[in-house]
């Protein structure tokens, strides 16, 4: 057992001495109403199997005059995400890699107007097979709005009348 954890970790680690790996929001622009409550979630990449990770860590950003941070919810990296993730019953932590595998789910609730971006900052990834490997992360943000749900139903009907006075004038 000893001889093939010490193989599977020089041949990982062969791969690359650079991992990169993509995060990004479900969502880029976002407009919810006052009082509303919503769900954020991020998403990491990793392009080759020498991208795997197996421990994470992530800072975000926003303006909490706008929104409040409800609750953050990790990843099921077992149940749906099988094909994404094994685990190394030498290792505790799970080895994931692959598209789509959702690292985090962000509840808010926006309290007031204006716009804010949801930013990842300080992301930090490691992996177990190859600890000296340098991952570069791409940061993901989003742009969130708050808006006045009735501003915006009377700008629609204002733009709507306006469509139907040059219709007649035609």
């Amino acid at each position: 057992i000893r001889a093939f954890v010490l193989v599977s970790s020089l041949v990982l680690s062969t791969f690359s001495a650079q991992a990169n790996i993509i995060l990004t929001f479900a969502e880029s622009d976002i407009e919810v109403g006052l009082n509303d409550s919503f769900i954020v979630n991020l998403y990491a990449e990793t392009g080759t199997p020498s991208d795997m990770f197996s421990n994470f860590a992530l800072e975000t950003t926003f303006y909490s005059s706008i929104l409040s941070l409800d609750s953050v919810t990790l990843g099921n990296f077992v149940g749906s995400l099988a094909d994404a993730a094994y685990f190394n019953p030498l290792f505790p932590s799970p080895i994931i890699g692959g598209s789509d595998i959702l690292l985090a789910s962000f509840a808010f609730t926006a309290i007031d107007y204006g716009s804010t971006t949801l930013s990842t900052i300080n992301a930090a990834f490691s992996n177990v097979f190859s600890p000296n490997a340098t991952i570069v992360v791409d940061e993901a943000s989003a742009n969130i709005s708050v808006v006045s749900t009735p501003a915006t139903l009377g700008l629609f009907a204002i733009a709507l009348v306006g469509l139907v006075r040059l219709r007649r004038k035609a």
